[in-house]
This record gives structure tokens, C-alpha cells and sequence, in this order.
């Protein structure tokens, strides 16, 4: 018979798995960067392009002869979709088998909302330029675009797979 589940035990593997996530993510991150970039310029029309180097994407931007960049901090995308899938990883009442589908959706979900900011933002980058929009009104919508996804995110996830296991009668916090 299966033990009930333990609140405490859920956070401790939830723990133990944000820090194994972050150590291999580290490892195969220029992978994931490198997909990005590829996606993301398939999108873009040819005086803009995302170009990776180390941990950073850099958006370019071609106006009036000149080519302009604005460096983001790939990591810094990346660690809203960690702190998701080791939610996911922590889990309760669900196999590893569940968790790994659910871990390989997750990335597959992140990667397109990815893709579909970095070509929006370098869009509106590329109106910064023109006069159309503020650089600080840009950065602070980038902001808030990639603080709420993962919340967003992982609230669904911890409201669908995590709240009811723990809010049925008689199950120990």
C-alpha cells in the first residue's frame, strides 16, 4: 500500500530537485539557448536576429546603417521553467514515469512561449528604435512577461496535481 503523502516530504524532493535540475540544465543549456535563437529567427524578418554567446542571447537590430544589440541573460529565462519542473518533480502520488511526460510538456511549452518573446521583444526593440516605444517600457513589459509565466505555470500546476492530494480528509500535512 502506497504511504500517504507528507507536505514535508513533497518540499525536500522539490528541493533536492531544483538543485538537480539546475546542475544538468547548466550542463545542456547551450543546447536549449541555441534552439531558441534558431526558432526565434525563423520568425524574424531579416534586419533582426537573435544570436547566442555563452550564457547570452543577444538581440540585433540593423537601422539606419548602423546594427544596434541588447544582451539578455539566458539563465535568467531559464529559471522560471527550473523552478516548474522541479514543482512538477516534487510532485505528489504521481510515478516518475507521469513526471518525466510532464517535465518533457513543460519544456516543450516553455521553449514555444520562449521563442514567441524573444521575437516580440525584438520587435518592440526594433520600435525603440524608431521612436515608437520607450527602451524602459520594453524592458519592464520583457519583465513582466517572464516574472508571470512561470507563476502562472506553476500555480496551475500546484493547484491541478498538488492541492487536492493534500486537502483530502485525513491526510497529514
Amino acid at each position: 500500500m502506497r504511504e500517504p503523502p507528507n507536505l514535508l516530504r513533497a518540499a525536500a524532493l522539490t528541493g533536492v530537485g531544483f538543485l538537480a535540475i539546475s546542475l544538468v540544465w547548466l550542463r545542456f543549456s547551450s543546447i536549449y539557448d541555441s534552439a531558441i535563437v534558431s526558432g526565434a529567427n525563423a520568425l524574424l524578418p531579416a534586419d533582426l536576429w537573435l544570436s547566442r554567446f555563452g550564457g547570452t542571447l543577444t538581440v540585433r537590430i540593423v537601422a539606419d546603417a548602423k546594427e544596434y544589440g541588447l544582451a539578455v541573460d539566458a539563465l535568467m529565462l531559464h529559471s522560471g521553467l527550473i523552478i516548474v519542473l522541479a514543482l512538477v518533480a516534487g510532485t505528489p502520488l504521481r510515478s516518475w514515469v507521469w513526471r518525466g511526460g510532464a517535465a518533457g510538456i513543460l519544456v516543450v511549452l516553455f521553449y514555444v512561449l520562449q521563442v514567441a518573446g524573444m521575437a516580440v521583444y525584438a520587435v518592440t526593440l526594433r520600435s525603440v528604435l524608431a521612436g515608437e516605444n520607450l527602451l524602459g517600457d520594453v524592458q519592464i513589459g520583457f519583465a513582466i512577461f517572464w516574472g508571470l509565466t512561470p507563476l502562472v505555470v506553476g500555480g496551475l500546476v500546484t493547484y491541478r496535481f498538488w492541492l487536492p492530494v493534500f486537502q483530502r480528509p485525513g491526510r497529514p500535512l
